[in-house]
């Protein structure tokens, strides 16, 4: 899994008042978890279009006035008129500690259900899955080319080493609907 890079600085004032100060000027609140001490601190605004405003997974980098952490992004908020970045939540990543992400599914092949006539239906883009940082990886590949009209593919056919889907087994990923008017055999 790719590492992004983000710079971040000590806050001084942790609370309301502050917050609402950084934010005047697209600075955004942020706390690190999952270490000896919570750090709180700031980053810029634009710092985060390559982190959350995409539907790939990252590490984050994180250099705290010259200290590094490797983290993930554990929750985000926003504002709940205007949609604006209000604060993250970092969760550090430990080398022998599995972390929780939700990854994108990703879709290869074309089901031979979609040549005859049918529609590819998605239930499910994303999955939360349970690895070590070395064996998570970028998504999950999800091979669709022997879907016929009406097969699905479920959770529990995912197969990928070292990582732990957290979803139930039986939930259906994708599947192929047949279309109104198609021929019945």
């Amino acid at each position: 899994m790719k590492t992004i890079q983000l710079s971040g600085f000590l806050r001084e004032s942790v609370g309301k008042t502050g917050s609402n100060e950084l934010r005047a000027y697209d600075r955004i609140p942020c706390i690190l978890y999952g270490g000896e001490n919570q750090v709180s601190f700031w980053a810029h605004g634009y710092d985060f279009k390559d982190i959350i405003y995409t539907p790939e997974k990252s590490f984050i980098e994180l250099n705290i006035e010259g200290k590094k952490y490797l983290a993930i992004v554990q929750d985000s908020q926003y504002h709940p008129i205007s949609t604006a970045l209000m604060h993250v939540d970092f969760l550090l990543v430990q080398e022998d500690k599995p972390v929780k992400m939700d990854l994108p599914l990703k879709f290869t092949g074309t089901a031979l259900g979609v040549l005859a006539g049918g529609k590819f239906m998605v239930r499910e883009r994303k999955l939360r899955v349970k690895a070590l940082k070395k064996d998570m990886p970028d998504f999950l590949e999800v091979g669709i080319g022997h879907l016929e009209v009406g097969g699905l593919v479920r959770v529990k056919e995912i197969n990928v080493s070292g990582v732990t889907i957290l979803a139930a087994p039986n939930n259906p990923v994708c599947y192929v609907k047949a279309q109104r008017g198609m021929k019945k055999d």
